[in-house]
């Protein structure tokens, strides 16, 4: 009895038509019948009566296939009926991986393939070159030479002395090897471009943000903004905006982005996003927005935004091993190890989530002036070029120009650097506070909430984000002076008005200062005053100016984080009555020293001037009081006195001391 259970495991089975397996077991099921019957032709005539003695079923084709299936050793592959095939399915009998003619169109198929890919442009001039060779005696690898296909093909007739010119063999003219032969995608794009580009054609990974929380997985990149804007008194040309950003997975939120332009150097060339801007990023981050506690995975680049092995073991080991980090796999190795390396670069599928998100701001900024379009070269528009011109030309001047005249300048309708940046932070205001979005896993997370007519939506990025970030862990700003080293350091002294003041006109674009209190929280939580007229290193994240953290300018031993002392809005009677506070403070905190030194006279002048107040309130005034009634006043004083003289005046506590 044959083993069916075997036989529906068996590829060459799984590999017929659903017709043809319902047509092999109903013969089999004959067959088996016939087998075990004592009288076959008895049985057989049944078989054809069943079937209505229709096409096949006739008495002498069933006992013809019934011997037939016996010879064949009872296998139901006898019983698939060839004719019924599908013509791509249906192989020549004989015809099999050990054939001659097998490995002959197989080799063929491999050379004209070899021939393709080789060729960078396209296949059809391959195709000529294949022939080429093979007419001029050239050996093929896996072919032979043109007198082995002739012999080949022609077997049986002389073969002639020379090759004829216009030659060409049976089945090898060029749309019949290309229905045959073409290589797939993956194959021609490999070889005519690299695999950087031939892995669009390769599987992607799908990854899903269903259970993931805030905080568990972080995406860095850099973004070249599609405008071009205008920094005067620093560049005297339009130049590219440019950004970095980090990106939550699990709420599609932007929690930290940092825009500057590029530079232009003395040697002419054009200074842009550098690693110091990175690592400012990845400190604004650990110190200000926070990580998941139970793990958090930063994905960063190979590039710009990245970050060296000892780096980041730093970074893992300041954050108790919560923060690790991922990169993709560079993308310049090559499909063959003789070919050269390709240019090294990240795989933007790894961060396929952020590198989707500069869509956004791209199409915010779609109508903004001096557009250069997603490839300037060819997608700027045609009057860039008189932008451009016009604006190089009123840079130039710029700083020779008075101030009232420098801010009625016009640069061509390009924006300048803070119009842009207050651009963003409006854009991107709008961007994660949209609840219309279509984001993967909303549901399932239930990131959803009520509406006040009954109905659900879904919560913005900007909500979903909020509602876990207040349980993200922090790194304190001093620990990572040592990750940053030399960057984002300044030595700035201490001025006699109890600040500092930073000016860095290149990192911010603008003339604007950071300003700092002179007084230093340290560590342990206690403040210390720091020393008018001495230098001190400050570390300030350009993310975050509201603190620095101050070192010891030679020895860099953190002392503490100083407040920033912001500027106020003169109309806003609040924020002018908090500072007015704060000012106080500071003034009581200065006046700390003068007071303790002076105690002692300023105690005797209290007092003298208590004596002075007791004897000319017991004069009073004359002609308004009796003879008596002056006396009594008179003892009275006179007591007064006395009690004073032994005493020691009191001083009050003043609250302004405290810090």
């Amino acid at each position: 009895m044959p083993d069916i259970a075997n036989r529906l495991v068996r590829p060459e089975y799984a590999a017929l038509p659903l017709a043809q397996r319902a047509n092999v077991d109903a013969w089999e099921d004959a067959m088996l019948g016939i087998d075990r019957a004592k009288n076959k032709n008895a049985e057989i005539r049944r078989w054809a009566a069943r079937n209505g003695h229709g096409t096949g079923w006739s008495f002498h084709n069933i006992r013809a296939k019934y011997y037939g299936w016996v010879r064949g050793g009872r296998s139901w592959t006898f019983l698939v009926n060839e004719a019924a095939m599908p013509r791509q399915r249906r192989q020549p009998r004989g015809l099999g991986p050990a054939c001659g003619e097998y490995r002959r169109k197989a080799a063929l198929g491999e050379a004209f393939k070899a021939y393709f890919e080789s060729h960078n442009r396209a296949g059809k001039p391959a195709w000529k070159m294949m022939l080429l060779d093979l007419r001029m005696g050239k050996h093929i690898e896996g072919v032979g030479t043109w007198r082995d296909v002739w012999a080949w093909q022609y077997p049986g007739e002389p073969l002639p002395e020379d090759c004829p010119r216009d030659w060409i063999p049976r089945c090898w003219r060029y749309e019949n090897m290309m229905r045959k032969y073409r290589p797939t995608k993956f194959e021609e794009t490999a070889m005519r471009k690299g695999m950087a580009a031939a892995r669009q054609f390769a599987p992607k990974v799908h990854t899903t943000r269903v259970g993931l929380l805030p905080g568990q997985i972080y995406q860095f990149d850099d973004v070249w903004h599609d405008v071009k804007i205008a920094v005067p008194g620093v560049n005297t040309r339009l130049m590219c905006a440019l950004e970095f950003c980090g990106q939550d997975v699990a709420s599609a939120h932007k929690f930290a982005w940092g825009m500057r332009p590029q530079t232009q150097q003395e040697d002419g060339s054009r200074a842009g996003l550098k690693h110091d801007d990175f690592h400012a990023l990845i400190c604004h981050t650990l110190c200000n927005v926070g990580y998941h506690p139970d793990g958090c995975v930063f994905v960063i680049e190979r590039g710009t935004a990245s970050l060296k092995p000892d780096e980041q073991k730093e970074v893992t080991r300041l954050t108790g091993g919560a923060v690790t980090f991922r990169s993709a796999t560079p993308t310049g190795r090559q499909v063959l190890r003789g070919m050269l390396h390709g240019k090294a670069g990240g795989n933007f599928r790894w961060k396929g989530l952020l590198e989707q998100s500069h869509r956004l701001p791209h199409y915010f900024a779609g109508m903004l002036p001096a557009q250069t379009g997603g490839n300037e070269r060819e997608k700027a528009p045609e009057w860039l070029y008189g932008q451009e011109k016009y604006a190089e030309k009123a840079m130039r001047v710029f700083e020779r120009a008075p101030l009232d005249m420098q801010k009625r300048m016009w640069f061509g309708g390009a924006l300048t650097v803070d119009e842009f940046r207050n651009f963003l932070y409006g854009a991107y205001d709008v961007i994660y506070s949209r609840t219309d979005h279509k984001i993967e896993g909303w549901e399932q997370n239930g990131w959803t909430v009520g509406t006040a007519d009954g109905l659900v939506r879904r919560m913005s990025p900007r909500e979903v984000w909020h509602a876990h970030s207040k349980g993200l862990a922090r790194v304190p700003h001093w620990a990572l002076t040592r990750f940053l080293g030399d960057k984002c350091y300044y030595k700035v002294r201490l001025g006699h008005d109890l600040k500092f003041a930073l000016q860095d006109r290149k990192a911010l674009g603008n003339d604007s200062k950071a300003r700092f209190l002179g007084v230093a929280a340290r560590p342990d939580g206690e403040e210390e005053r720091l020393v008018p007229g001495a230098e001190y290193g400050l570390y300030v994240l350009p993310h975050d100016t509201t603190q620095a953290v101050v070192v010891d300018a030679q020895t860099r031993a953190v002392i503490g984080m100083a407040p920033a002392w912001m500027a106020v809005d003169p109309r806003d009677t609040g924020q002018i009555a908090a500072q007015a506070g704060l000012q106080a403070k500071v003034i009581a905190l200065q006046s700390a020293g003068i007071r303790e030194r002076h105690a002692a006279a300023s105690d005797a002048a209290l007092v003298r001037r208590e004596e002075t107040d007791l004897i000319l309130s017991g004069l009073g005034k004359p002609g308004r009081k009796t003879g008596r009634e002056n006396a009594e006043q008179k003892k009275e004083t006179r007591d007064a006195l006395k009690a004073l003289a032994g005493a020691v005046p009191q001083r009050k506590g003043n609250t302004d001391d405290e810090w």
